[in-house]
C-alpha cells in the first residue's frame, strides 16, 4: 500500500496541478495582469537554516518501483534561506517525462525533514491542506548522501552539484 500512496499522490497532485494551471492561464490571459510578487511572497515565511546545516544542498534519487514501467527520479533542492524545490519525475523510455514540480519552504523538526509546498506546477496551493505538507524521517546523512524514510520506505539520495536540474526532454 505505501507504494501506491506515493504514486497515487503523484498522480492526484499532477492532475490537480494541470487543472489549476489551465484555470490560472485562462484567468491571467483574460485579465492581462500577473502578480509579480506571488512567488516572492511564497518565501516570506521561510526560516533560514542553521549555519552549516548538513541537509542544505541539491539531492537526487533515481529508483524503480515494482509494478511501475519506468524510472522515478526525485530531486530536492534545499536552500540555506529555507526555500525548497521538489521535483518528482516519471521517465518511461522515449516518452516525455511526467513531472510534478513544487516550491515552498523546508525546515527540520527533530529528526524529520518537513517540506511545505506553496506552489505546485506553477499554481498557488492551499498551504494548510495536509497534502502539501510532507514529513520525511532522516535516517542518515553524510557529506555525499542522505537516506530518507518516504511513505515508510527508505530512499537513498545523493548530493549533486548546485546547478544540476532534472532534464525535461
Amino acid at each position: 500500500m505505501p507504494r501506491c500512496e506515493s504514486l497515487c499522490r503523484f498522480g492526484a497532485v499532477a492532475g490537480v496541478g494541470m487543472l489549476l494551471v489551465a484555470c490560472t492561464t485562462t484567468s491571467l490571459q483574460s485579465s492581462g495582469t500577473t502578480k509579480a510578487t506571488s512567488y516572492d511572497s511564497a518565501f516570506q515565511s521561510c526560516r533560514p537554516a542553521e549555519p552549516d546545516e548538513a541537509v542544505v544542498g541539491n539531492w537526487l534519487s533515481t529508483r524503480k518501483e515494482p509494478g511501475v514501467a519506468g524510472e522515478i527520479r526525485l530531486q530536492i533542492r534545499l536552500h540555506a534561506d529555507g526555500s525548497m524545490h521538489y521535483v518528482e519525475q516519471l521517465k518511461r523510455g522515449n516518452k516525455p517525462p511526467q513531472t510534478l514540480s513544487e516550491i515552498g519552504c523546508w525546515y527540520k523538526e527533530d529528526k524529520a525533514l518537513v517540506l511545505r509546498t506553496t506552489h505546485s506546477n506553477g499554481s498557488q496551493v492551499e498551504t494548510q491542506d495536509p497534502i502539501y505538507i510532507q514529513r520525511h524521517d532522516i535516517i542518515e546523512i553524510t557529506k555525499n548522501g542522505m537516506a530518507l524514510s518516504i511513505n515508510g520506505k527508505e530512499v537513498l539520495m545523493r548530493r549533486t552539484s548546485p546547478d544540476y536540474r532534472l532534464p525535461i526532454l
